[in-house]
């Protein structure tokens, strides 16, 4: 697989084999063939997959910001050349390749993970015999003992101004796409520092809960739920598109009819909730939103499936190559593991810069005006600066009045120790025994549905276990269920004072166990 900046290769085999396999792997990249008419035949089926990818939306916009963006760098280049590109270059394809082969294709550059049954040292040695012929050498043999992890600081201030990859009509501007199938998205993106620069302090990721979590009073539950009729389906927010000099924040929303045509008020929301973030880490942030999260993935870390073994070679293979400095133990366990403490300053930092002035706004819908055609895959487009007056206006914009940031979560348990079985089964009893009398008063109510609901419910009820609720709750559940009794021949409300009373008398934690 290719990637943004990386390519890839992985298989699998029986276990027994692993050894054999091994060395027939490594000689593809210290003696490959790269014969001239098998490069023809690889032009060819590179052209077939563009044609393949024509009517594809995702590609489609890949290559509009692509192709819209800053001319003097990277991101800017065809994202996966065709029979035109390839057979026109500077070069013929069977000499560009070998070219690139020899100047990549080294020690230096590159990651391995293995997993198999072997010991480490044996798993060890098969590498080493296997790959030793490799271009550049293999390097000076391990260190006896693993070195500290290298620190990392939070991101350079200066990174945060810096503006790379998008070009000067991108930046403030306002991007429109037409799709070839029907779709309504609204993308706003920040050019923010890469990644890797945030791996220890989860900045990005706490921003990402922040903005787009789906609990009631966030910006996803007010556009998807709260404004009536709704503006968007959904609501996202997160890193996209991280390369090893920058990456971009991106806010996205999949709109409604509606929220088509008020998509300057949805861009106005959105930065409200910004807002709304930014001034809360000013005055500081409660630690319960880090702490949540932190609980969460180290419970996600801890009670892990297996893994298959192909997925975690990419991942880990992957991560090695963006964290030279990581050890074997941080490769698996630096996702999940979040610091003891918000870093405010990197926060404040990237919230600062995700202003109306540094942000691509892209809006893709059928039936927009567009006045340009993109090179490669003919997609109808228009890109504009956004007024000044609107950007200004969308720079000050309030928090919407039934925004607030989620108060803690009950949820989130703060130990996942078994409780005793005892315990579980008196919890469980008594709730049973309440729930039992419940239902054998209702089902022995007598036409006139008063005196044997409240007598059945309400007593059975009580005898088993819900005598510091019971005065309260029978009193309540015989006044309801005797009033739409008398009114409908019903007892609805009867039900709902005893389960009431039931439910109060059940321990939490077997409630949301």
């Amino acid at each position: 697989f290719t990637g943004m900046e990386s390519t890839g290769y992985h298989f699998s085999i029986g276990a027994a084999q692993l050894s054999p396999a091994l060395r027939r792997f490594a000689a593809f990249f210290t003696a490959p063939l790269l014969r001239q008419d098998s490069c023809e035949r690889e032009v060819r089926a590179v052209d077939s997959e563009f044609q393949r990818n024509l009517q594809s939306d995702q590609r489609r916009l890949f290559q509009l910001l692509k192709s819209t963006s800053a001319a003097d760098h990277p991101f800017r280049k065809f994202s996966t050349g065709n029979l035109h590109t390839l057979t026109n270059a500077s070069q013929p394809p069977h000499a560009a390749t070998r070219a690139f082969y020899e100047t990549h294709y080294i020690a230096p550059k590159s990651t391995l993970c293995v997993i198999g049954k072997e010991s480490l040292d044996d798993l060890q040695a098969d590498v080493l015999e296997a790959f030793q012929h490799l271009p550049a050498g293999i390097g000076p043999p391990p260190a006896e003992s693993e070195p500290p992890p290298a620190e990392v600081g939070p991101p350079p201030a200066a990174s945060f101004s810096a503006v790379a990859p998008l070009s000067q009509s991108q930046l403030g501007g306002l991007l429109v796409m037409s799709p070839v199938r029907e779709s309504r998205t609204l993308r706003l993106m920040w050019p923010v520092p890469p990644e890797e620069t945030f791996r220890e302090c989860k900045s990005h990721r706490l921003l990402s809960s922040l903005l787009s979590h789906e609990r009631e009073h966030g910006i996803n539950w007010l556009l998807t739920r709260g404004i009536s009729p709704p503006l968007a389906t959904s609501f996202s927010a997160g890193l996209s598109y991280s390369m090893d000099d920058a990456a971009f924040f991106t806010v996205s929303a999949v709109l409604t009819p509606l929220g088509l045509e008020q998509y300057e008020r949805v861009i106005e929301l959105v930065y409200g909730a910004i807002h709304q973030v930014r001034d809360a880490v000013a005055a500081g942030l409660p630690d319960h939103h880090r702490a949540e999260r932190a609980t969460m993935s180290s419970l996600a870390f801890e009670y892990a499936e297996e893994s298959d073994p192909v997925s975690a070679v990419k991942t880990f293979a992957s991560r090695l190559h963006t964290s030279s400095s990581a050890t074997a133990a941080s490769l698996i366990a630096q996702p999940y593991t979040w610091p003891v403490s918000t870093d405010a300053d990197t926060l404040s930092r990237l919230l600062h810069a995700l202003t109306p002035e540094r942000a691509l706004s892209v809006l893709v819908a059928q039936n927009v005006e567009t006045d340009q055609t993109e090179r490669w895959y003919g997609t109808p487009y228009a890109l504009s600066p956004i007024p000044t007056e609107r950007r200004h206006q969308w720079a000050s914009a309030p928090p919407h009045p039934e925004l607030s940031l989620p108060p803690p979560n009950p949820f989130v348990p703060d130990s996942l120790a078994l409780l005793d079985i005892e315990q579980v089964s008196t919890a469980e009893g008594q709730l049973g025994a309440e729930r039992n009398g419940a239902k054998h008063g209702v089902e022995n109510r007598p036409k006139n549905g008063v005196e044997n609901a409240a007598k059945n419910g309400v007593k059975n009820g009580a005898a088993n276990g819900m005598k510091n609720g019971a005065d309260t709750g029978a009193e309540n559940g015989v006044k309801m269920g005797a009033e739409n009794v008398a009114e409908n021949g019903l007892v609805a409300g009867f039900e709902e004072g005893v389960q009431k009373v039931a439910d109060a008398r059940v321990p939490s934690r077997l409630l949301t166990s």
